[in-house]
Parts: structure tokens; sequence; C-alpha cells
């Protein structure tokens, strides 16, 4: 008969605290079941026993997000690249509520909030959904090469005074959104105003 190696003992892993209390308490449960299904406190243990199980598995929820950076999730949902805001879409007058990417069809969408006065009012007066609004898109890609500015239009929204929102889009071609590595969003100033542009 051979000697048990020591280390073999120490291999084996520690039971986690909320799960060796959880099956303690399974333990001493077992008998009650075994007595008699008339008695009365078999519902209270039963409730008792249930209420150990959620709280094992709120536990190991917790635990969970520890584990994955919340900078990870951030950068799947916008489509794994960053985003870059103007002044003008960081708190006056507009401010960006929810930002998404598809880089398979290359559409940018934002949800604007306008939070004051417009300074340029007079640009967004009379925009209908399908005009291009006073705010542009920037891709840079991979290589560090950027493409030229591309217009967002009005997509919904009609109204432009505080408290209105307003949800604008964008597309880049799929090769091009393929390789962006940063998208930045900016007001187009009266100077800056293409053909495509008000």
């Amino acid at each position: 008969m051979g000697l048990e190696s020591p280390f073999a003992r120490r291999a084996q892993p520690a039971p986690q605290p909320c799960l060796y209390r959880f099956a303690l308490a399974a333990a001493l449960l077992a008998p009650v079941y075994s007595a008699s299904a008339d008695d009365p406190r078999m519902d209270a243990l039963e409730q008792r026993l249930n209420q150990l199980s959620e709280r094992v598995e709120v536990l190991e929820q917790l635990k969970r997000p520890a584990d994955v950076p919340s900078a990870t999730a951030t950068k799947a949902k916008s489509g794994e690249v960053s985003w870059h805001f103007g002044d003008y879409l960081q708190g006056s007058p507009f401010s960006v509520l929810q930002h998404e990417f598809d880089r398979a069809s290359g559409q940018v969408d934002l949800l604007l909030d306008v939070t004051g006065v417009i300074p340029d009012a007079g640009r967004w007066q009379g925009v209908v959904p399908g005009d291009a609004v006073p705010i542009r898109l920037i891709a840079r890609l991979a290589d560090s090469s950027t493409t030229p500015p591309i217009a967002f239009e009005l997509n919904r929204g009609a109204r432009f005074e505080a408290g209105s929102r307003l949800h604008v889009m964008a597309w880049l071609d799929p090769v091009t959104a393929s390789g962006a590595r940063m998208l930045q969003i900016e007001h187009v100033e009266p100077k800056d105003r293409g053909a495509n542009t008000p």
C-alpha cells in the first residue's frame, strides 16, 4: 500500500463559502423531508431552502462582473470603435443619449437630447427627415488615415427646443466601416459648410 502524497490533498480546491453553507443547509433539511409529507414544518423549511438557493445565485452573479472589465462591454456595444464628440454634442446645446455603429452596414446612429437654445437654430428650422443637419462624421481608419466629412441626416424629430429628442444618422461604406477605429462627431461650422450641409 503506497503512501498518499501530501500534495494531493493540497491540490483539492477549498469549497466556496456560500456553496458550503447551501450544502450544509440541504444536509440538515434532508431528514425532515424524509419524515412526513404532512409535517407543517416542511413548508417553512422548504421556503428557507429556496431563500438560501436564491442568495447563492445572487452572490454568484455579483462576482461575475468583477472578472470582466466594464470597458470591454462598452466597446462591444459600440462596434469596437472609440467615439469622440465635439463641444456641440457634450451637454449644450445637445447631449448624446445613445450612439450605435453597425460595422456591417456602416450605419451610425445618434439619439440627441436638446438641452438648451441652439446657437445656430436657423440652420435647423425647416429641416425634415432625410435632410442634412449641421453635424458631421469623420472616421479614422486602422492606417491612421481619415475619411472626408460625412453629413448626418435627420431621421426622426420635428422640434428643436429644449427637451426635444432627435435621431440622426450617417453612413460609411462597408469597406471603410470594416477598418474604422475611431468615429469623430462634430459640429459643422458655417465656414465649413459643404454642398450637402445646411
